[in-house]
Parts: C-alpha cells; structure tokens; sequence
C-alpha cells in the first residue's frame, strides 16, 4: 500500500510528472541491512536539550520529560563512523556508557 499525495484541485500539476504526485510511502524495506543513509557519514552527536533541532522536531517539547531520552542502542549499527556523543555521559545508564567504550566511541568524561 503507497500513500500519495494530490495536488490541489485545479493546480496546473498533473499526472506522474507532479512532484506531489510520485512521492510515495511506498513499501517499508524487511530490515535495514544495505540501506545507504547519510547516517553513515555521522561521526558526533551532541546531545543538547537547549539545541534549536528540538524545537523543530517538537515545537512544544519543554525539556521536562522522557520525549528524547535514548532507551536502545539497537540501531546504533546504522552509524558505523560515530566516534564521539557529546552529553550522554551525565544521563545515559553505564550499560550504555560501556557499548560505545567497546566500539570505540569517546563520550565527555
């Protein structure tokens, strides 16, 4: 099942050469193994409750709960070149801590 996404009526757009058109949901791919993502180009996070992105991610997010905090580091894998997490260090358990120490990844502290 794809979602699209139809033009206005009366937009001049029309058929498959609208962009609003071809753009598609489309099938959800079984795993994540091969897929090419600018994440593998990531080498730092900076986990910062005061940057802007949260704001535009969660324009009501007060900073006062749960919404960010990091459960899993399940998809970890999809950034092969990370080499630093700027901030975990005061608010992730030291299970987590001790994940990125074994892959080498540096954390404050």
């Amino acid at each position: 099942m794809s979602a699209k996404i139809d033009p206005p009526a009366g937009d001049a757009c029309a058929g498959d050469a609208c962009p609003a058109r071809r753009r598609s949901a489309g099938p959800r791919p079984a795993g994540r193994t091969g897929l090419v993502t600018p994440l593998a180009s990531v080498e730092e996070l900076v986990l910062d409750g005061g940057l802007r992105v949260y704001f535009h991610c969660s324009p009501v997010w007060d900073g006062e709960d749960d919404l960010y905090d990091v459960r899993s580091l399940d998809d970890l894998p999809l950034l092969p070149h990370l080499k630093r997490i700027r901030g975990a260090d005061d608010f992730w358990p030291p299970e987590f801590l001790e994940v990125l120490r074994k892959r080498g990844t540096a954390t404050d502290g």
